[in-house]
């Protein structure tokens, strides 16, 4: 009898300490920053090769469209062992260190043109900071009077890999003509 009535008190003991219980809710948003990065083209020049008598003086234009997201590269008149390169500024705007995750670049018959893209993949950009791009193309032979490239670099938060919904891309959009 002793027995039942010390079970029956835990029991009644242990439901009044679980009226007692209370439950912590925190309801509260975290703001972790934003990524924002600003491309601002510069003039395109000529970095080497001279001008023959059969192809004028030759120029590069350059420009940035589509919501400043896209860079335009235009080489009119270019000549054999000629190197022409744009200069771009990449700042970041955001909140967030931002890196370099990818870039690629791709030219139909790579033995006719030879290029280079700056900077390198895994370069890291802090908050306010800006970094100098280039891209450079090389004609190496002549065997067409057009040429069209184009590529990407794409930008993510420094921690955060190729999954991140938060990026910037700039598009790099090129024709050469001789």
């Amino acid at each position: 009898m002793i027995v039942v009535a010390v079970v029956a008190g835990m029991g009644l003991i242990g439901s009044a300490m679980a009226l007692w219980g209370d439950t912590l809710c925190i309801n509260e948003d975290v703001d972790t920053g934003y990524v924002d990065i600003d491309f601002t083209a510069s003039s395109g020049f000529k970095v080497s090769g001279s001008s023959g008598d059969c192809c004028g003086s030759g120029g590069i234009d350059t420009e940035i469209t589509d919501n400043d997201n896209t860079l335009v590269v235009d080489v009119d008149k270019g000549w054999l062992w000629s190197v022409w390169q744009t200069d771009f500024t990449i700042t970041n705007n955001g909140t967030i260190p931002v890196k370099l995750e990818d870039s690629t670049f791709s030219m139909k018959n790579t033995d006719v043109y030879e290029y280079l893209v700056e900077p390198q993949d895994g370069t890291v950009i802090d908050p306010g900071a800006s970094v100098t791009g280039s891209v450079q193309v090389e004609i190496k032979a002549l065997k067409s009077k057009d040429r069209t490239f184009d590529g990407y670099i794409k930008f993510v938060p420094w921690n955060d890999g190729s999954t991140s919904n938060w990026s910037e891309t700039l598009h790099i959009d090129g024709d050469m003509n001789y």
